[in-house]
């Protein structure tokens, strides 16, 4: 690996890191404080439809619900170039962002059933009952984060994309059939992640233009040799 590659790859690991703190740490923010404006009789929402009562609850989907948390981290590999990863780095937070500013101003509940049964799946369900207290659920994030990271496969890592775009599709259909969402969380989850790719494609072309414009200033810059 030469070194500005190995560069690259620390730079990619640093950003990460200091995007994806704030993102974590604000989401726990945001959930906490849901918590305690509804514990204190504030108001919320439960968006349930008639399609809702028509879908089986599946413990078996704790496992794809679980895969969500790696498929987030495979939004870095996605990207092989600095332009590619900037625009990846901008539409995970706006997706991020947009979706906090969301579950704060529109809390939102949702109503989930008693476990019952034994085996695996349950239990792994029943852990995430204990963990999450169900705000936070409109656009769902488990969707609209996994849908980024098919987007971004599909237009940097084609290679992968058919695998990709398939464990995505299990991680949106275990938040509905594990009853971590309602239906009308998933098309709000993948239009986040839609518009989101799209608005930041211009964070990708100015690194590129950038990248180009230095590149130019270092060829006029260097002496030619002579033979």
């Amino acid at each position: 690996m030469d070194k500005a590659r190995l560069w690259f790859q620390l730079e990619k690991l640093v950003v990460t890191t200091l995007v994806a703190t704030p993102c974590v740490v604000g989401f726990l923010l945001v959930e906490h404080r849901i918590v305690a404006y509804t514990a204190a009789g504030g108001s919320y929402v439960q968006l349930e439809t008639w399609l809702d009562k028509y879908i089986p609850f599946v413990p078996i989907f704790a496992y794809p619900y679980y895969l969500y948390y790696l498929w987030v981290l495979l939004s870095v590999p996605a990207v092989r170039q600095r332009g590619e990863f900037y625009h990846a780095v901008a539409a995970i937070s706006l997706v991020q962002i947009v979706a906090m500013v969301t579950y704060a101003a529109f809390p939102s509940f949702m109503q989930r059933p008693e476990v019952v049964g034994d085996g695996l799946g349950t239990d792994l369900v029943r852990k995430i009952y204990q963990i999450d207290p169900g705000f936070n659920v409109m656009p769902s994030l488990h969707v609209g984060h996994s849908t980024l990271v098919a987007l971004l496969y599909r237009s940097y890592h084609r290679r992968w994309y058919p695998l990709i775009a398939a464990g995505t599709a299990l991680i949106c259909a275990s938040t509905v059939l594990i009853k971590q969402h309602y239906v009308i969380d998933l098309p709000a989850g993948f239009a986040l992640a839609i518009a989101a790719f799209y608005v930041t494609v211009p964070v990708r072309r100015l690194v590129e233009r950038r990248a180009l414009a230095r590149g130019a200033r270092q060829a006029t810059t260097t002496p030619a040799t002579s033979c």
